[in-house]
């Protein structure tokens, strides 16, 4: 039999069989490598999935507890006033671990930015909070605030305005005698903060108040009292006041010329630039009564603003409530109740304008027999406060640029006057720092685009000025 018999065929058969016998137990265990990797894989990864899922719900719960104890500090602002107030700029305020009702725990700091310039205190509100377990993160909120109206170093970025009821380079005089040269009516000069009281109906007011001093001037021995007890007429007790806090007369040499060259980043031509109305021309002089100032309407009852001798109204339901002018005077501006008008109400911001060229070159202010004007002075001159008027707000005036019948340098309270009838009176003549009175100036005013207004923030005295920012760190 050839090679190619059935029994050949036969062998080679069995022989291929014996050759492959022995790759069985290797595909079988690579198999069963395969499923191991692949089972502890699926086994970490739903661990990680674990992991990651707890390590974000703590994350979030770690966001939470930190924007709640950054609400809660914001709101509590006014009960770390004292200390707040005492940080210089670069301080920082710890206030150490503090515990939400959840029992989570948050670290507020508050740290003073600004600069040590004098202008408004700037403060960073940081709270970092962290989840109690291991795979979360830490959270760090942080808000910037302005501080609030009523500290040391704060007030107003109109340039050094609205620091106390009068700010004053010059001469004070409230020697206030009638032309018999006995002593008449009543005067209180006040740095004890009060609202224009028919403002209060309509709840326009903070009901916090923020007392200043009544004057603060370059030199306090520039002040002329200008009476004794001896002075007073029989019965009549002088009630002169002059009240304030922490004083009433507070004494500043940096009141300077320089002082009224620069309002925030207005210089004092721009600020006069803003005026809605020019009134008066250097060299003469006009008066102004209840009957020539009063509030004007369009065809439509809304407030006309165009009219120069419309300064607002302080009746809530009128239309011109929230009108409040900035209005220039040149030369001599007199403005009082006259003899005949109900009444002489103006608000507003009054520019005494100057003019160097001019002689002299100050503008003088008269306002008088029981006239009532809610808002700023600001300007180079001298102003006079006579028989009876009512002001509230806040003078800052240069009274080395003397008008051109002024008494005497300075603004000042006169009460002498030159009519026999009304004996020089001043009955009830009243300087009343308002914060309130500057707050609606400021707010509703051309200045509001350029001056920092910094009125409490809800619940505490801060303004929030951005809003939250925060960072993450994962443990």
């Amino acid at each position: 039999m050839d090679g190619s018999g059935p029994h050949i065929f036969a062998e080679r058969v069995r022989s291929r069989l014996r050759e492959r016998k022995g790759m069985v137990l290797p595909v079988i265990i690579l198999g069963l490598v395969v499923m191991s990797t692949l089972t502890v894989a699926a086994v970490m990864t739903a661990g990680d999935e674990q992991k990651s899922s707890q390590a974000m719900r703590q994350s979030g719960e770690a966001f939470y507890v930190a924007e709640a104890g950054l609400q809660q500090t914001y709101s509590q602002w006014t009960t770390y006033a004292a200390k707040i107030d005492s940080l210089e700029p670069g301080d920082t305020l710890d206030l150490g671990e503090q515990t939400l009702s959840g029992n989570n725990t948050y670290h507020p700091l508050i740290i003073r930015l600004d600069n040590a310039g004098g202008g408004q205190p700037l403060y960073q509100l940081m709270v970092e909070s962290a989840s109690d377990g291991a795979f979360g993160g830490r959270k760090t909120l942080a808000y910037l605030l302005a501080s609030g109206p009523g500290g040391p170093d704060t007030g107003y970025l109109l340039g050094d305005c609205c620091d106390a009821a009068m700010m004053l380079k010059g001469d004070l005089d409230m020697s206030s005698r009638a032309p018999s040269g006995g002593w008449r009516g009543e005067i209180d000069l006040s740095g004890m903060d009060a609202h224009p009281a028919a403002w209060d109906s309509a709840d326009v007011c903070s009901d916090q108040l923020y007392d200043k001093p009544a004057v603060i001037m370059t030199d306090s021995t520039a002040t002329n009292i200008g009476w004794t007890s001896s002075d007073c007429d029989p019965g009549n007790t002088c009630p002169i006041t002059i009240e304030g806090d922490p004083i009433g007369i507070s004494q500043d040499a940096e009141l300077i010329d320089n002082t009224f060259d620069q309002f925030g980043d207005l210089t004092w031509e721009d600020l006069k630039d803003l005026a809605d109305h020019t009134i008066g021309t250097f060299g003469t002089q006009i008066k102004l009564h209840g009957d020539d100032i009063y509030p004007r309407y369009n065809g439509d009852g809304t407030c006309d603003t165009s009219h120069p001798y419309n300064w607002g109204s302080d009746d809530p339901a009128d239309a011109c409530f929230n009108y409040f002018p900035i209005i220039k005077v040149r030369g001599e501006v007199e403005f009082n109740k006259g003899w005949n008008p109900e009444r002489a109400y103006g608000q507003g911001l009054i520019v005494m304008d100057w003019d160097d060229t001019q002689d002299p070159p100050g503008t003088e202010l008269e306002l008088g027999r029981e006239g009532e004007f809610n808002g700023i002075v600001l300007g180079r001159g001298c102003v006079e406060i006579q028989k009876g008027f009512q002001f509230h707000g806040a003078l800052m005036v240069n009274g080395t640029y003397d008008g051109i019948s002024c008494d005497a340098q300075g603004a000042f309270i006169d009460c002498r006057g030159n009519d026999s009838s009304s004996g020089g009176m001043c009955d009830n003549t009243t300087i009343q720092w308002s914060q309130c009175a500057v707050d609606r100036v400021l707010s509703n005013s051309k200045l509001e685009d350029y001056v920092e207004i910094m009125n409490p923030g809800d619940g505490g005295g801060a303004r929030l000025l951005v809003s939250r920012s925060f960072t993450e760190v994962f443990q």
